[in-house]
């Protein structure tokens, strides 16, 4: 297969409509380091997912992110988790119920 072809199949399946019941919302809470958002994002396209929606915002103890994507499989979902945890920046990071749902970081 060519590249020209590969990275046109690549774009349609990002830009292609997603159900609502199918996004799926991560949190994480960094420390308030500049890269801790890249690194987030780069694990993430990863799983071949470029996210609908990110809202980074500084409080304390660090950083909040949230990011929306096309929902994965449990064990990639659970994987992609256990490997953004894995970061040293990261403090906690939880997928949400739902994108209007709060987190209960404190558990």
């Amino acid at each position: 297969m060519n590249e020209p072809y590969r990275a046109k199949r690549a774009h349609e399946a990002a830009l292609r409509k997603v159900d609502r019941e199918h996004i799926a919302t991560m949190h994480v809470i960094a420390k308030a380091c500049p890269h801790s958002l890249m690194r987030v994002l780069g694990l993430i396209a990863r799983h071949g997912r470029v996210p609908f929606f990110i809202c980074a915002e500084r409080q304390p103890p660090g950083q909040h992110f949230r990011v929306e994507i096309e929902a994965l499989p449990d064990m990639a979902a659970t994987a992609l988790l256990e490997k953004i945890t894995a970061d040293m920046s990261v403090r906690r990071a939880v997928w949400l119920e739902c994108a209007n749902t709060q987190p209960n970081l404190d558990a």
